[in-house]
């Protein structure tokens, strides 16, 4: 059986011609993490072979959303369930130096019905009500290792392509050097902009430097 005659529907892998012959990907994998790496060498679908992209979807989420009937995530509770929030420093940090609690007032959270949760450098709150942890995670007091100040913009670009990066390169099709050598101008030009990114987990507004090589 060749790859190229396999195809893939609705998370069953079957023979093409002969549906029968078939297996899901939760079979597939079992118990097992699915880990693998992805090295750009699997054959492609073919475009003829598209049943989704280029079509218009229905949304039918949007009917329940729009009258308010759709369970959110927000809305799911089952037995014995708490909610949490997680307790981070305030203000701004060198990113990627972690933050270490010194010390833990666990009296700053008074009367709210919540507990402390610590695990490592991790600090967070569990409350039966969403408003309690909230709260809680609010008043509690911790008192955080200082971390080295922010170095500035002065030579912020530079510092950048000076740092130490771990590169992956997942696929590389083509030869660039070899298409570009037959350009008929070369122009070359560095941008240097900020850019901004927003995670739940830090909030930091880091830059970013490239080259941009074009010939044409």
């Amino acid at each position: 059986m060749q790859v190229g005659s396999l195809v893939v529907s609705k998370g069953v892998i079957s023979i093409d011609g002969h549906p029968t012959q078939s297996v899901s990907y939760g079979a597939l994998l079992g118990d097992e993490p699915f880990n693998v790496k992805f090295t750009g060498t699997a054959p492609q679908k073919a475009i003829t072979r598209y049943k989704v992209v280029g079509t218009s979807v229905p949304r039918v989420d949007i009917p329940e959303k729009a009258t308010g009937q759709y369970t959110h995530m927000q809305h799911v509770r089952v037995h014995g369930m708490l909610h949490g929030r997680v307790v981070r420093p305030h203000g701004q940090r060198a990113y990627g130096v972690g933050a270490k609690p010194v010390a833990i007032d666990e009296g700053s959270l008074g009367d709210i019905p919540a507990r402390i949760v610590r695990k490592g450098d991790f600090v967070g709150i569990v409350a039966e009500n969403e408003w309690d942890a909230i709260r809680a995670a609010r008043a509690l007091k911790v008192t955080w290792q200082e971390t080295s100040a922010l170095p500035g913009n002065a030579d912020l670009f530079a510092r950048m392509r000076a740092a130490k990066t771990s590169d992956v390169t997942i696929v590389n099709w083509g030869d660039a050097d070899k298409a570009l050598a037959k350009a008929m101008h070369v122009s070359t030009a560095t941008y240097s902009c900020p850019i901004s990114r927003t995670r739940r987990s830090a909030r930091t507004a880091p830059s970013a430097t490239s080259d941009q090589t074009a010939r044409g």
